[in-house]
């Protein structure tokens, strides 16, 4: 029985559900291999690359580290146990250096304090070999109101006169010493009693410079001046 539509809107539906319906039940053409290579294909260039995650750079030995490692090997051609050379030596020269800056200055300030309290002690004990030894083979003695005594020969026989005069009590007192290398300088003051006959005594007072050498081991005095800060007695 054939059926009529007053609109033709009204049968698209029917239809449509009938196509699909014999669509299905349409026997699929088998897909040839060439087919399923292309399409393989196709989905190979369209899929997104994945993702991969960039390897760490193997970090290549530098040549101290290469010496390390075959001298801990004990078999050749077989791996060994790396060992951190650089860093060790590095470490090693920094100690090294700095032991070595620490030794190559030696202080004189100690020593030379030292001397000149034994330099008094002997002068009051009226010891001139123990002064003189103070002072190098080259040394000049500057005293006021001389001239300069050059010579550690020269300096003894000069010194006798005012120890038999009975210059006693000295006294010094360091204002500072600077250090040059194996050149020292040191500045202070003195205080001694001068004997005046009869048993009377005058006190004087003044400063003084002496220039140290490190001769050796031993600290000995190159130059040595002084000058009372009185007037002269009259």
């Amino acid at each position: 029985m054939q059926r009529h539509f007053s609109n033709r809107g009204e049968a698209l539906p029917e239809l449509t559900a009938a196509r699909m319906m014999a669509s299905r039940s349409r026997p699929q053409k088998p897909t040839s291999a060439a087919e399923s290579n292309r399409r393989a294909r196709t989905r190979q260039w369209f899929s997104p690359p994945a993702a991969t995650t960039p390897q760490p750079k193997k970090k290549q030995p530098n040549q101290i580290e290469k010496v390390a490692t075959v001298a801990l090997s004990p078999f050749p051609g077989r791996p060994a146990m790396r060992s951190p050379a650089k860093k060790h030596s590095k470490s090693t020269r920094s100690k090294l250096g700095r032991s070595v800056r620490r030794s190559g200055k030696i202080n004189a300030a100690a020593t030379i304090r030292k001397i000149g309290a034994n330099w008094a002690r002997h002068w009051n004990a009226r010891e001139l070999d123990g002064v003189v030894a103070a002072y190098a083979e080259d040394a000049v003695y500057l005293p006021p109101h001389h001239a300069a005594v050059h010579g550690r020969d020269a300096i003894r026989e000069y010194l006798k006169a005012p120890l038999r005069q009975g210059v006693s009590d000295l006294e010094f007192e360091v204002n500072y010493i600077k250090q040059q290398g194996p050149i020292a300088w040191d500045v202070g003051t003195y205080r001694m009693n001068v004997s005046q006959g009869e048993g009377t005594k005058r006190e004087d007072r003044g400063k003084y410079l002496t220039v140290w050498r490190r001769l050796g081991k031993n600290w000995l005095i190159s130059a040595d001046a002084w000058s009372s800060d009185l007037p002269p007695a009259p």
